[in-house]
């Protein structure tokens, strides 16, 4: 769970990152962890917020397809806010915390933090990421795409578990290939292909 108490003052707007697409995707995420954490505490909203999405792409309204990991050059990171309880509840104790109406986005580009915003776009279709690890490479997921017999292009990647009842409550990399007029989920623990979604560009 990222703290909004965490201050990391070097994690800040404009700082250029180790992290980047091609190898470490964790450690990606954790320095948007902290670089969110930094802006929360500058802002007016306690509690906590929680990872729900992460998006991949190479920014812009018309981007150019690609075919491996270096080519995604824009990450935005996904979270929701959740309240800390500060009224009593029934039995006298603090109020259970609660999701809030609102959202945070963290944006990085080329492995610079440049943007935090708050958001109203509320995360209603996939669950918390919160004590998950990313096993499996995106390049190693893009191969697994490829060896299912799609051409292994795409426009954006989606990393989220999805909150859908048909299908494996599993943390996923979902490929939008528009080549193939596909979306392909791949799982980010074993890279199993775990379903395929048609849809039209």
């Amino acid at each position: 769970m990222l703290k909004g108490t965490w201050l990391i003052p070097v994690l800040c707007s404009g700082v250029a990152l180790c992290a980047q697409s091609l190898g470490d995707l964790n450690g990606l995420a954790q320095a948007a962890a902290h670089f969110c954490s930094h802006g929360m505490a500058a802002g007016r909203d306690p509690g906590t917020a929680a990872l729900y999405r992460i998006t991949g792409d190479q920014g812009g309204a018309a981007p150019s397809p690609m075919t491996k990991g270096v080519d995604v050059t824009h990450w935005s990171f996904q979270y929701k806010l959740v309240a800390v309880g500060t009224d009593p509840g029934p039995d006298g104790g603090l109020a259970v915390p609660e999701s809030i109406h609102q959202g945070v986005l963290a944006e990085c580009t080329r492995g610079i933090f440049g943007k935090f915003q708050y958001s109203t776009a509320l995360v209603t279709d996939a669950r918390s990421l919160e004590y998950t690890w990313i096993a499996i490479s995106l390049d190693d997921a893009l191969a697994q795409v490829k060896a299912h017999g799609y051409s292994g292009t795409f426009e954006k990647v989606t990393l989220m578990r999805p909150m859908n009842p048909s299908i494996p409550d599993e943390y996923v990399y979902i490929f939008d290939c528009p080549a193939d007029h596909v979306r392909v989920a791949i799982s980010t623990q074993t890279g199993a292909l775990m379903w395929t979604e048609k849809y039209r560009c």
